[in-house]
């Protein structure tokens, strides 16, 4: 796999030294870049992170030794992180509404015809 990892349950006042010592507190893992997730809207931590480390054997030890520990009081996880998956949004250009059709549950989506009504007594 790789060097990056997900860390997850995270508190949320955690920072990125205390994370960092707590990944090298063993001496046999340097961290070489740390990333703390947060809200989009309140730029406050969402509880999770990721943590790169310089070889793979270190993510290995980090995943063998860290996952299920306990941090700021917290059970952590810890795993190889994915990267995000590519759905056909390069392809389809910028973001853009979706084809959403409203309906009140009914049926009737809102033009007086319902999905099994006679529509000649209109």
């Amino acid at each position: 796999m790789g060097n990056r990892l997900y860390v997850g349950n995270l508190p949320y006042t955690a920072s990125e030294v205390q994370i960092r010592e707590f990944f090298e507190q063993a001496g046999s893992r340097q961290v070489s870049q740390i990333k703390i997730i947060t809200d989009r809207e309140t730029g406050r931590p969402r509880g999770f992170a990721f943590v790169e480390v310089t070889e793979p054997h270190m993510a290995d030890s980090a995943i063998s030794e860290l996952h299920g520990s306990q941090f700021g009081g917290r059970t952590i996880v810890v795993n190889h992180a994915h990267q995000p998956h590519q759905k056909d949004a390069a392809a389809a250009g910028p973001r853009s509404s979706p084809n959403v059709s409203y309906s009140n549950g009914n049926g009737n989506n809102g033009n007086g015809l319902g999905r099994g009504r006679d529509r000649s007594r209109l």
